[in-house]
């Protein structure tokens, strides 16, 4: 069984607006790549 997922980043480089987005097509997983320009392995904790 596949999952349907989506790279948020290509929607908006805000996460909010990334999954509003996503959800309002039925897409219930997001493949994390990148959050406000940024590399998710350039984020820290904070």
């Amino acid at each position: 069984m596949f999952k349907l997922t989506g790279f948020g980043d290509e929607i908006s480089p805000d996460l909010t607006t990334q999954l509003e987005v996503m959800g309002s097509v039925g897409i219930k997983h997001l493949e994390l790549r990148g959050i406000k320009g940024k590399n998710v392995l350039e984020l820290s904790e904070d």
